[in-house]
């Protein structure tokens, strides 16, 4: 397992499973600049694309060259990821995105990656209902804490599966600081887990076009922890 921090993710970008050019992403070719990646096998394909999905991450594993690129997976689930696991040269990336990590199978999520030999770099996702429950959160706080796990690099938060558990959709001009929903649940997230040393992300920014806003979102981001 590479040594690196969060910082040095800078703005993962997801990428579907799907995509003709993940090689080439990979191998750091398309989009040089590019600090971090993350392969998604979940809600950026669809269930019936997962098998071309699979074949696809399997070429990319056995034909790219590690380099500074800091590559991620997000499996689909549970048994996709243990699918990953025992897929050759799955070595070669630096860790996997776990996809609605929550109380409900956080136990399952440690234990199928406690039957590998090999070390990951961990993003639990925060993107279930769990997001809106402060007990389930420091549940989840004191069950990573208990297992010791350091190699938890960010805990992750699913903004577009938060405001569609809400109602709500957010444009291109409205920062996720000023909704009074979402900036409470991120405050919670943050008291949570920051004061006990972990990391915490910033959530996907998806207004490509508005590389301006995109800027500010970041300054805030920074600004809010």
């Amino acid at each position: 397992m590479r040594d690196f921090s969060a910082v040095e993710l800078g703005a993962s970008l997801y990428v579907p499973a799907t995509h003709k050019d993940i090689l080439a992403i990979a191998n750091g070719e398309k989009f040089p600049h590019l600090k971090s990646v993350i392969f998604c096998l979940e809600d950026a394909i669809n269930c019936d694309d997962l098998e071309v999905s699979m074949k696809n991450i399997t070429n990319m594993l056995n034909n790219f060259e590690q380099n500074e690129l800091k590559l991620f997976i997000r499996p689909r689930d549970i048994e996709n990821l243990t699918q990953l696991l025992k897929a050759p040269n799955i070595k070669k990336i630096d860790g996997f995105a776990l996809a609605k990590f929550s109380t409900c199978n956080m136990h399952e999520y440690l234990s199928v990656l406690e039957t590998t030999c090999s070390a990951f770099h961990l993003m639990p996702v925060l993107e279930s209902l769990d997001m809106f429950d402060i007990n389930a959160l420091k549940n989840i706080r004191e069950f990573l804490l208990k297992k010791r796990i350091h190699n938890i690099l960010t805990i992750r938060v699913g903004a577009e599966d938060m405001f569609k558990m809400i109602g709500i959709k957010k444009d291109c001009n409205t920062s996720i600081h000023d909704l009074h929903v979402s900036s409470g649940v991120l405050a919670d997230i943050l008291a949570t887990f920051k004061p006990y040393g972990f990391n915490v992300s910033s959530t996907v920014y998806n207004c490509l076009k508005n590389l301006e806003f995109f800027t500010q979102e970041v300054r805030r981001d920074v600004k809010e922890g």
